[in-house]
């Protein structure tokens, strides 16, 4: 039982510094800065673009974060060992 409190404590930390992580990311101007959580902390617009040009670029820019923040969570958790869940 202490073991999988163990486990439970460690997943929580994991989970707390993964959070704090940053990843930003630009396309074309438009700049997206997503945390560990998979939360967008902050969205910068391009003024230059069009509405279409604005929207390909802002959902390129929210894929292309997220799929960092999921590669880069998945190698922490890798690296921080198995868990028996």
């Amino acid at each position: 039982m202490f073991d999988k409190l163990k486990e439970i404590n460690k997943l929580r930390e994991l989970r707390k510094q993964l959070k704090a992580e940053r990843t930003e990311i630009e396309r074309n101007g438009v700049v997206v800065i997503v945390n560990g959580g998979m939360e967008i902390e902050e969205l910068q617009l391009n003024p230059d673009l069009d509405l279409k040009r604005q929207t390909k670029a802002i959902k390129n820019a929210v894929n292309d974060a997220l799929r960092k923040v999921q590669v880069s969570s998945a190698k922490k958790m890798k690296e921080s060992g198995d868990f028996n869940f």
